[in-house]
């Protein structure tokens, strides 16, 4: 190697470059939060029956990695005032506690819906704004840590277009609208009757309803779902709470609402019913109470 190509090795750019230069931007920034959201979100529907464990997901990985990489270069030495998670147990709970103007090590963008926390307090579950910013990673930027909601409407695409039927998908998405919780019966009801002119196949069923986990269950091992969007509340201490922040269905509970875990309940996996499901069941509930 010679002088010059030793000086252009060094020249070239790596990782800490671009965290201090001109890639640690806004919109770097919020990429990287993105992938927090995303993050946020798998774990979040991780079974509870799984053991959460090192190796964690690669997204997780990833992203933790990522984070006090910046934090490190940043604020050397770190400090009270400089804080920033090292860990993913420390970033979820930073995700729970910090509101993300108040994320200073990152340069995130001043859009007035960058608010709020990832996690909401009390349920643990993603809030509102961390599904949208999960919502709107590629599986390409994910890497590691598809976007789910892609995905599965690519997979439901796939499935009635391979079948030569593809407007069938339209009405799969309305009986998903339609019947967001399922109980094993109705799941195996819903087996016998063509949706969309297809039989449902165990496999894509699995893809969009997924088990129903304890926090959605009060101590009794009952569930409740929501009277304006239809979905399952969270069991809070002894309450019920809508998980969809911006549904006005608080504390309404509709008649025959109640289900028991022995009933095997599943439902629409988080992306789908925060962003697909609930939307369209709120504005319903909206105009027939105008």
């Amino acid at each position: 190697m010679n002088e010059q190509e030793d000086e252009d090795l060094f020249r070239s750019p790596n990782i800490l470059d671009k965290l201090v230069g001109g890639a640690f931007d806004e919109e770097e920034s919020l990429r990287i939060l993105r992938m927090v959201a995303l993050t946020v979100q798998t774990l979040a529907d991780w079974p509870s029956d799984k053991p959460f464990e090192v190796p964690y997901p690669t997204l997780a990985q990833r992203v933790v990695d990522r984070i006090a990489l910046i934090g490190a270069i940043r604020h050397p030495g770190g400090g009270t005032a400089q804080q920033f998670p090292r860990s993913l147990p420390e970033l979820m709970a930073y995700c729970r506690d910090v509101d993300l103007k108040d994320w200073a090590f990152m340069r995130l963008p001043r859009d007035e819906w960058i608010s709020g926390r990832l996690v909401t307090p009390g349920s643990d579950t993603p809030s509102e704004v961390c599904v949208r910013l999960a919502a709107g990673m590629t599986g390409r930027e994910a890497a590691g840590g598809e976007d789910v909601e892609r995905l599965i409407m690519r997979e439901i695409r796939n499935f009635y277009r391979d079948a030569e039927v593809a407007d069938g998908y339209w009405e799969f998405l309305g009986a998903m609208i339609e019947q967001p919780v399922l109980t094993t019966s109705r799941r195996a009801r819903l087996k016998l009757q063509p949706v969309g002119g297809l039989l449902l196949q165990d496999e894509l069923l699995r893809i969009v309803y997924i088990n129903v986990q304890s926090r959605y269950f009060d101590s009794s091992g009952r569930a409740a779902t929501c009277g304006v969007c239809g979905l399952l509340m969270v069991a809070d201490e002894g309450r019920w709470r809508c998980e969809v922040e911006v549904c006005p269905g608080e504390g309404r509970i509709a008649a025959g609402g109640i289900l028991n875990r022995d009933e095997g309940l599943h439902h629409v996996t988080r992306p789908i019913r925060h962003l697909l499901v609930a939307p369209r069941r709120i504005a319903s509930w909206r105009r027939a109470n105008a």
